[in-house]
């Protein structure tokens, strides 16, 4: 390795390492307009799995590999009705994120894709409609109170909820395959039918 190399190595290393350190340093300077007065974990921090590119870490199981899990939350001042409303989000977070995963996928192999977006509500709708066997993997909730002196816009309490359901791909592609049935606009859409059949061959694939 000659001069040049060692010296491009090295100015890459310490970019990466002013990266980091930024990122910590704006880690830090991140002020909430609340504190936490109690969780359901009971520990200084939220689960991992509150994270959507993390929901999979709520199970650790041999059978996780089967199942695709989606994460919303919810607000409200009635811990049982947030929780409740927190689970509905993220069902129909599948119905959200599934659709908008189709179309990303083909746009990548087609940029001249025309799915326009009435289509994907339709599409949207549909998939939400026949979802099933669909389970809550794991819920969390805080207590929080919001402060004006930490800069929310007035005192008050609240939960916050997160729910993170399961299900199992196989359902997820039955689910896929009747909203294609739906409507003859959809069947008659060359785009959207390529798109559908590109996914479901990929979830098919992932398990």
């Amino acid at each position: 390795m000659n001069h040049t190399d060692k010296a491009f190595l090295s100015i890459k290393k310490l970019l990466a390492l002013f990266f980091v350190v930024c990122l910590l340093f704006a880690c830090v300077q991140i002020k909430h307009d609340y504190i936490v007065k109690e969780n359901s974990e009971r520990s200084l921090f939220a689960p991992a799995w509150i994270i959507q590119s993390k929901a999979y870490k709520i199970d650790s199981s041999v059978e996780a590999k089967q199942y695709r899990y989606f994460v919303s939350d919810a607000y409200n001042a009635n811990q049982r009705l947030c929780l409740k409303s927190s689970e509905t989000n993220a069902t129909k977070k599948i119905a959200s994120d599934v659709t908008r995963e189709i179309v990303n996928r083909s746009a990548k192999k087609n940029k001249k894709i025309t799915i326009d977006a009435e289509l994907k509500d339709n599409l949207e709708k549909n998939i939400l409609i026949n979802l099933y066997d669909t389970a809550v993997a794991g819920q969390y909730w805080e207590k929080r109170d919001y402060l004006k002196e930490k800069g929310a816009k007035k005192d008050y309490s609240t939960y916050k909820c997160d729910t993170v359901v399961k299900i199992k791909k196989s359902a997820l592609i039955k689910a896929i395959e009747a909203s294609q049935s739906k409507t003859v606009k959809m069947r008659s859409n060359k785009d959207i039918v390529n798109a559908i059949d590109s996914y479901i061959a990929y979830l098919k694939i992932e398990y």
